[in-house]
């Protein structure tokens, strides 16, 4: 998943807003959890190991790094963790050019392990959607749970089934520039609950040829109420929701939903 796709996502998903969504994590983190930025020249060596891990916030499908680097960029100990080797190479990258401290690991979200606990986790757009069964979402909650610093706080997104069947089923778009070409189908399997993305893209070599791939990747919509069921099934207390759209409570109709749980 997200192979040869890794080299040009970022550039396909250069207008999600980040910076946006990073604000409003700080702010939640600061609000409800107990990680904190650490202070430039701070003595980390000097600190003790429960402090340490009550500052690591972690990123469950960090993707590309992009918001792993942003938030290690406001001091955060930051460990990003996805399944695409593809993916964080390009992560690995931009620590290099940040020259962060980020660590990163190539694992699964169902069944992620870490050395030691973590004051936050973070999971955002709709990473959570390409766990496809309610089983595989609820051990990537109790894993949570399992790390999560007491008092800790759980950020995430995830899309609603309602986005899925009702607003991108049978949605086509694409994009042409000069280095890099895609076309993007949205299919709904109402018989299987999932949303099937299908990518054709095209990626100009340095011989000036378009060379094509092709590339499949399925999500499952939720609703919130399944979300707090799971959430609680993994012992983790539900804080709050957000509708995306709108910063109110989330309907039946809302489509990205920020969802805050503390351990």
């Amino acid at each position: 998943m997200y192979e040869e796709f890794a080299a040009i996502y970022d550039q396909i998903m250069r207008f999600v807003p980040y910076g946006r969504w990073a604000e409003r994590i700080i702010a939640w983190i600061n609000e409800y959890g107990i990680s904190s930025p650490t202070l430039p020249g701070e003595p980390n060596e000097a600190a003790s190991c429960q402090a340490e891990e009550k500052n690591i916030v972690v990123e469950l499908g960090c993707g590309t790094g992009t918001m792993t680097e942003l938030l290690a960029g406001h001091g955060f100990d930051m460990i990003g963790i996805d399944s695409s080797p593809a993916m964080l190479s390009l992560a690995m990258e931009k620590k290099a050019k940040n020259q962060s401290k980020s660590l990163y690991l190539c694992q699964k979200m169902q069944d992620f392990e870490l050395y030691g606990c973590a004051g936050a986790f973070i999971s955002v757009f709709d990473s959570l959607n390409y766990l496809l069964t309610e089983d595989a979402m609820l051990e990537t909650f109790k894993r949570v749970k399992n790390y999560l610093y007491p008092g800790g706080v759980f950020v995430f997104d995830f899309n609603s089934a309602h986005h899925y069947e009702k607003t991108i089923a049978g949605r086509t778009i694409g994009e042409s520039l000069d280095d890099y070409a895609y076309i993007w189908d949205d299919h709904y399997h109402p018989d299987i609950g999932l949303i099937e993305h299908d990518v054709s893209f095209f990626v100009k070599e340095d011989d000036g040829r378009f060379v094509r791939y092709q590339e499949s990747h399925f999500q499952k919509g939720y609703s919130l109420s399944q979300v707090r069921s799971l959430l609680e099934k993994a012992g983790l207390d539900f804080i709050t929701a957000v509708c995306d759209e709108s910063g109110a409570f989330p309907d039946e109709t809302s489509e990205r939903i920020f969802v805050l749980a503390r351990g």
